[in-house]
């Protein structure tokens, strides 16, 4: 562990606004924002400095043992609190209650999730591309799921049966093309982006 290791912070802030439509009807529209700092990541801290390649911007290293600072050592993994993520959500949802048998409820939510480190990694999975670049790391969440709508029903049949139905839809989570062996030469074969139009892919830029 980092010596300088911190635990994560959070700032949340959220404000909804309701309406009555009709006798039957609430409309609501809300918006939620949360932001973290000092999030968990693993970096391999044995490396030397990279040569980014001219033409695909790709970072290749000097194979072990001429490319690690310690050249006895292959990797050493340093759990750093360096990450940081962002969400923003704008919610809109419609709710009628329960009025002739029948009551319906319809949640929407339009939402941006960004990051530069996801923290979601098995035991030696390690995705950083170039960890004397951090920045490059920056995009949308694995998490990030732009659109999300949930409808749901209840129709009471009576003598005490009801029918109910549950829509949930949404749109694709993003990923990272790798390419899945060690071409650039740090001895992580989890962080090797595909090379797409020339150049090396960002972080989870396709969907």
């Amino acid at each position: 562990f980092d010596p300088n290791f911190k635990n994560p912070r959070s700032f949340q802030a959220s404000a909804t606004l309701e309406q009555k439509i009709g006798d039957n009807y609430v409309l609501s529209v809300g918006f939620l924002r949360s932001a973290t700092w000092n999030l968990q990541r693993r970096l391999n801290r044995n490396l030397r400095p990279p040569t980014i390649d001219a033409v695909t911007g790709n970072p290749v290293f000097a194979s072990f043992p001429t490319g690690r600072l310690d050249p006895t050592i292959n990797w050493i993994s340093v759990n750093e609190s360096s990450a940081h993520s962002d969400y923003n959500a704008l919610t809109v949802s419609v709710n009628r209650r329960l009025v002739n048998r029948f009551s319906l409820s319809a949640n929407y939510t339009f939402a941006r999730n960004r990051d530069d480190d996801s923290n979601e990694r098995n035991f030696d999975r390690e995705p950083t591309l170039n960890p004397y670049d951090l920045k490059a790391e920056a995009g949308y969440s694995k998490q990030d799921v732009r659109h999300n709508l949930n409808v749901s029903g209840v129709f009471d049949l009576g003598y005490g049966f009801t029918l109910s139905n549950i829509l949930i839809t949404r749109s694709g989570f993003p990923y990272t093309a790798l390419m899945g062996d060690d071409f650039n030469g740090d001895g992580n074969e989890d962080n090797d982006r595909a090379i797409i139009g020339g150049r090396v892919v960002g972080r989870n830029t396709l969907r």
